[in-house]
């Protein structure tokens, strides 16, 4: 079943990729009047947020750089300028901490999970649920992205 999971995730973060190849630095960063962030800060949400739900709260270090929590936490604003450095990094980051996951997953890392509450209202109590959680909030911020593409 987790296996699954594991390759849902990468088709999604796959297309996410696609959906963002064409635009420049300008396009991603842009918060288009009544939308409150942009398409750089929904990638770099999406990605930090698989790490936060496994690694975060299972005790682990995250596999990202910490100054990217500020950028893309829940609550963070969608309208820092991130660097080109960081979008090329949060771009070739993508289906790789997805694939080191799964990984970690199947060499049972994450023994410590601490249970959580999704803004969403969902009660998270293990690795398994987050797994899938993180599928529907990354399918959730994949929609908000098509959105925006459409008004930038």
């Amino acid at each position: 079943m987790q296996n699954i999971i594991f390759e849902q995730n990468i088709v999604f973060r796959k297309y996410t990729l696609d959906l963002v190849s064409d635009l420049d630095i300008d396009k991603l960063h842009l918060v288009p009047p009544k939308m409150t962030n942009s398409i750089i800060w929904n990638v770099g949400h999406l990605l930090l947020s698989q790490q936060m739900l496994t690694y975060g709260l299972s005790g682990l270090p995250l596999h990202t750089p910490m100054h990217w929590l500020k950028l893309f936490k829940i609550g963070s604003s969608g309208t820092p300028l991130v660097s080109q450095v960081d979008i090329n990094s949060l771009f070739e980051s993508m289906v790789p901490l997805i694939e080191q996951t799964k990984i970690d997953f199947y060499d049972n890392t994450f023994q410590n999970f601490k249970p959580f509450h999704t803004g969403y209202g969902a009660h998270i109590t293990n690795i398994n649920e987050a797994l899938a959680f993180n599928n529907y909030h990354e399918g959730n911020h994949i929609g908000h992205i098509i959105t925006l593409k459409k008004l930038v």
